[in-house]
């Protein structure tokens, strides 16, 4: 049977080039989403970590960025390596 992690996991080399952020979309709900300096923030489902690039302005403590499917995550990574963000 396959499963939605095998799914995820076999779609995240192309994730990125198949489902186009509106990156300034994205920024709009986080600025609507009254994000506080020093919070600590739970990222569900993060995907290749799109993002947490964006989170870092508002000056978090830190970001914890899961998601279920781990070739997501090593993508994620690759992306991004800040102290402060943690796949």
């Amino acid at each position: 049977m396959y499963s939605t992690k095998q799914f995820f996991n076999n779609k995240a080399s192309a994730w990125d080039s198949v489902h186009i952020q509106d990156m300034e979309q994205l920024k709009t709900m986080l600025y609507l989403s009254d994000i506080r300096k020093d919070a600590v923030i739970l990222d569900v489902g993060c995907g290749t970590g799109n993002l947490e690039p964006l989170l870092l302005p508002y000056m978090p403590q830190s970001v914890i960025a899961i998601d279920f499917a781990d070739n997501m995550i090593e993508i994620a990574k690759s992306k991004l390596l800040h102290p402060l963000v943690e796949f």
